[in-house]
């Protein structure tokens, strides 16, 4: 935020989780960007929706990352997204949208880079692609999993 502020561009960031948040706090105030920080905590689930539902972008930014629920809740509810190239987040997002995993100089080039028509585009790609990892749909593929499963164990 810092640095892309300080090329002129008027960038806010919105910390939404539990967790030790010191870290992130102290390096907005030593860099001064503490009105552009946001520390909004932990949401009731039913307002997760509603907070997804008013951003203009989502960003996960994992150092290390399985496949990210929270990515796939804000896909899910059509959000442009960019993350880290960790874990499973690239299997979720276009390549052009994602950046090394702590590159600060990648981020900062990709939110500069990314416009609204890419956003609208990408919003509603990030909604079909979510409809993948539906609860109903994963659960008709683990069923189908563990019967070849046992089909092949008792052979």
């Amino acid at each position: 935020i810092y640095r892309l502020n300080k090329q002129g561009y008027d960038f806010r960031y919105q910390v939404v989780g539990g967790g030790d948040r010191s870290f992130l706090m102290s390096l907005s105030e030593k860099y001064g960007i503490s009105d552009k920080v946001q520390f909004l905590g932990s949401m009731p689930h039913e307002k997760v929706f509603e907070y997804l539902d008013n951003i203009d972008l989502y960003i996960q930014p994992s150092k290390q990352e399985g496949l990210p629920r929270a990515l796939v809740e804000a896909m899910s509810r059509g959000c442009p997204a960019i993350g880290s190239n960790t874990g499973g987040i690239p299997e979720l997002l276009n390549k052009e949208l994602t950046f090394k995993k702590g590159s600060v100089k990648e981020l900062c080039n990709l939110l500069k880079r990314i416009n609204k028509e890419e956003m609208l585009k990408e919003a509603k790609r990030n909604f079909e692609k979510a409809k993948e990892y539906s609860e109903d749909l994963l659960e008709r593929s683990r069923t189908a999993f563990y019967k070849e499963f046992v089909g092949i164990s008792s052979n």
